[in-house]
C-alpha cells in the first residue's frame, strides 16, 4: 500500500504499530474525503501529487502530517467539486426544465 509505504519511509523509527495506526488514519480521512467524491467524471483528472509526496513534504511529528495530509485531501475534494460543479448545475436546469415539468401534474 502506498500510504503505508511512505509512512515508513518518512517515520522509519516509528513502531511498526504506530506506523499502521497513522496509515490507516490516513487512509480513512482520504477515503472519507477525497476518494467517497470520486467518479468517473472527478476521476478523469489526477491530483498533481502522489500520496507518498503529501506525506512527504510536511515536517513535524506524525500528528502534525496527519493534519497537514488531512488539509491537503480537502483541498483535493474541494477541487474535484469545483471541476464537476457546471456539470450538476447542467444537469438540474434540464431536469427542472425536461424533467421536473412532465412530473408535475
Amino acid at each position: 500500500m502506498q500510504i503505508e509505504e511512505a509512512i515508513t519511509k518518512r517515520f522509519p523509527s516509528l513502531a511498526p504499530s504506530d506506523r499502521a495506526s497513522l496509515a490507516n488514519q490516513i487512509d480513512e480521512a482520504n477515503t472519507v474525503t477525497a476518494c467517497h467524491f470520486c467518479n468517473s467524471a472527478t476521476s478523469r483528472h489526477r491530483c498533481e501529487k502522489t500520496m507518498g509526496e503529501i506525506i512527504a513534504q510536511p515536517k513535524g511529528k506524525a500528528q502534525e502530517v496527519l493534519a497537514a495530509v488531512n488539509l491537503d485531501i480537502k483541498r483535493v475534494l474541494k477541487d474535484k467539486q469545483a471541476r464537476v460543479s457546471w456539470k450538476l448545475a447542467s444537469v438540474r436546469k434540464a431536469f427542472d426544465k425536461r424533467v421536473k415539468a412532465v412530473l408535475r401534474p
